[in-house]
């Protein structure tokens, strides 16, 4: 699971003009969830490699730079809050919403 960090909301709410997530309609809404989850995977970050495919609950590929920054499509993630071991998965720490 690809998690927008609080900023991250912030930041996207004022992009949108948007007063919260409850200003979107439930369609959109379920959309924006439907990209920040990856199915049938529970994998930390030191086992993800570019090339390695990453389709989310839309279908959509997801693409993974590693380097001295790491990027998921392009929104930075933050390594220190990565790996965050749920019961049924992994959450990862976006500086960013996928939009």
């Amino acid at each position: 699971l690809w998690v927008p960090s609080e900023a991250a909301f912030i930041t996207y709410f004022k992009e949108k003009q948007l007063s919260s997530l409850s200003a979107l309609s439930d369609t959109a809404a379920w959309a924006l969830c439907q990209r920040h989850v990856v199915p049938g995977t529970a994998l930390p970050l030191r086992q993800l490699a570019p090339g390695l495919p990453i389709t989310n609950l839309r279908g959509e590929n997801l693409s993974l730079e590693l380097g001295a920054d790491t990027l998921l499509n392009q929104a930075p993630l933050r390594s220190a809050r990565s790996d965050r071991y749920a019961q049924n998965g992994v959450l990862h720490e976006l500086e960013a919403v996928l939009d």
